[in-house]
């Protein structure tokens, strides 16, 4: 099991100085709601987006990298891209659960609500999923600097 930092620190939260805001006016206050067709259009093309991203993986020679165009296509998409990333994600978001529930059980038997300590177990559950995001967002920074 993994030490929980007992110091008391205080997680900082940290922006990036590159960041970009769109805000696009609706005249149609319809527009915020997909209807049906829409939402089997938004999987169609999510499917289509998913093919077209193994297929170019897999025209790549052995030992060669990506470009930084495939790589932007994979964004959002990358635990559909490989057969088992999808279900190590799944596996992943399981066990952040059961640890999250087992604390919440343990705390329940000896009645007390210890919500610092809820919170660490969560942080260590999650650790390597909000360590994978921040790669993913500091090469998408890398990427859009260039």
């Amino acid at each position: 099991m993994t030490k929980l930092n007992d110091s008391g620190a205080t997680r900082a939260v940290t922006f990036s100085e590159y960041s970009a805001l769109f805000y696009y006016h609706c005249h149609n206050d319809k527009s915020s709601t997909y209807s049906s067709k829409d939402m089997y259009h938004f999987r169609r093309m999510r499917l289509y987006d998913v093919y077209h991203v193994r297929s170019e993986i897999n025209k790549l020679p052995n030992g060669d990298i990506m470009t930084h165009e495939q790589l932007l296509e994979c964004l959002g998409i990358e635990m559909f891209v490989r057969n088992d990333a999808a279900r190590s994600v799944r596996q992943a978001r399981r066990a952040h659960i059961a640890a999250v529930l087992s604390e919440q059980v343990i705390q329940k038997q000896i009645d007390i609500f210890d919500s610092e300590r809820l919170s660490k177990v969560s942080q260590i559950s999650s650790r390597m999923t909000v360590e994978k995001a921040h790669k993913l967002a500091m090469g998408y920074a890398a990427l859009l600097m260039e």
